[in-house]
This record gives C-alpha cells, structure tokens and sequence, in this order.
C-alpha cells in the first residue's frame, strides 16, 4: 500500500489531482506529445466548488492510502463520501454541529 505523497498533489482552480506512483496509477500512451510518453498521467481526487481543500487533502493523507481511496473512488463513490468513511466532518456543516 502506498501513502499520499503531500508534494504529488496539484490544484488547478477547482480541482485537486494527485501525481504520485501507486499501485493502478496510469501512465500517458500513444497517441500523445512525446514529452509525456510513459510519464503519470494525474489521477482525479476531488472537485473544491466553494474552497476546503486544504482540510480534505491533509485529511486525505492521514487517513488513506492511494490504493484504498482510489479503489472507492472508482466504486462510485464521491469522494466526500469515501472520507466520511473515516471520521470526516465536511467544514461547511462543521457549524451546524
């Protein structure tokens, strides 16, 4: 099992992708510029519409394994969900409490 890498994540305005190695990372292939050929192509985590990403991500990196939450993820489940699994409490709703 392979932990998240903190400094293998991108965001790029709403979207955070991870960049690391692990197991069923995929790779760019033909047809593609060569630059890339063989390199990792960045793997979807989650979608940040009104902020909270840093809470996710470190949240994310101390609970989980790439392999476990990808595994979820292409389950089905929102990534939202697959952290409320372990504890998480979403900073919108932390308020509410």
């Amino acid at each position: 099992m392979t932990n998240f890498n903190i400094n293998e994540f991108t965001y790029n305005g709403k979207y955070l992708n991870y960049t690391g190695d692990f197991e069923g990372a995929k790779v760019y292939a033909e047809p593609c510029h060569p630059t890339r050929l063989g390199k990792r192509q960045p793997s979807f985590v989650a979608r940040f519409k009104y902020g909270g990403m840093n809470t996710f991500r470190n949240f994310l990196v101390k609970n989980f394994t790439c392999e476990e939450y990808f595994k979820l993820y292409d389950a089905g489940m929102t990534p939202l969900a697959i952290l409320e699994t372990k504890g998480y409490i979403d900073s919108s709703l932390k308020g509410d409490l």
